[in-house]
């Protein structure tokens, strides 16, 4: 397993895109029956997994820090199920199998023991773009210059945490 732990508006989808072109590498898809759209994100594939107090507030998650990280939040078995049945109907020949949430940041000590040799690929992004990447695409209703202070909590989280990672 293959998991990218990247935050939101850093380059998570640009390596997942790259990586997905290595033909022993599977990504999680719609293609098939789900939709002709490539690519997908775990959370999308087993929706029914994840607690709705995690679906919120998009691109600030480190806001709801305590939500995203409880383990109860979350239908582990039920996950792996419906992500190993999307990676097999995908490509059933590939040895290494990938997903990307970017929320999963806060989650890579819950997930781990779910998954048998699993890899994480952590990084991060200059805190200064990040920042400006998340003001710039804000959505959801989000008003960038009233939540400046929440984007800039974020940002300051996200790199404790993954500085913490580094480490596991």
């Amino acid at each position: 397993y293959l998991f990218l732990a990247i935050p939101n508006f850093c380059g998570s989808t640009l390596m997942h895109s790259l990586l997905e072109t290595v033909p022993t590498i599977v990504p999680l898809s719609r293609r098939g029956r789900y939709s002709n759209i490539d690519f997908v994100e775990g959370n999308v594939v087993a929706y029914n997994g994840y607690s709705s107090w995690t679906l919120g507030p998009h691109s600030i998650e480190a806001n709801m820090e305590h939500v995203h990280s409880n383990t109860f939040n979350y239908d582990w078995n039920y996950i792996k199920m419906v992500w190993e049945y999307n990676w097999a109907e995908t490509n059933p020949y590939a040895t290494i199998k990938m997903q990307k949430t970017p929320g999963d940041i806060f989650r890579v000590k819950m997930i781990t023991p779910h998954f048998h040799d699993l890899k994480w690929i952590l990084t991060v992004r200059d805190p200064y773009t990040y920042v400006e990447s998340i003001f710039r695409k804000s959505s959801y209703h989000m008003d960038p210059h009233r939540q400046l202070d929440q984007i800039c909590y974020h940002v300051t989280r996200v790199m404790e945490i993954q500085k913490e990672k580094k480490i596991i």
